[in-house]
């Protein structure tokens, strides 16, 4: 099934740059009327996806689900407090080692 599907991209692909390379394409996307309704296309497919994006964090939210976003944040978050701990340690393990050879000084 995906390589029929695959063949048939590549023929409507292929068949497609044929028809944007001829001149009669060029002519007609190169008019205002066809610049303005990209333009529009472009914006409308923006605004469904806008749309989209919206519906899904919303459903994620009232079904209790975090959305990719939301888990990259926490990811983010989760690695720099592992950072944050990582330096905290080693300054203390420092601090450590300085007070045992200033207990060890004073000892002698």
């Amino acid at each position: 099934m995906k390589k029929e599907i695959s063949a048939i991209l590549d023929k409507v692909l292929s068949q497609g740059m044929k028809i944007l390379e001829s001149e009669k394409a060029s002519q007609i996307l190169s008019s205002p009327q066809a610049q303005k309704a990209m333009e529009l296309g472009m914006n409308a497919l923006n605004m469904a996806q806008a749309m989209s994006d919206g519906f899904k964090a919303g459903l994620a939210d009232k079904l209790g689900l975090a959305t990719r976003r939301e888990v990259e944040e926490l990811r983010e978050t989760l690695a720099k407090l592992e950072s944050e701990k990582a330096m905290a340690e080693c300054e203390a393990k420092k601090n450590a080692d300085a007070e045992n050879a200033a207990k060890e000084e004073s000892a002698e």
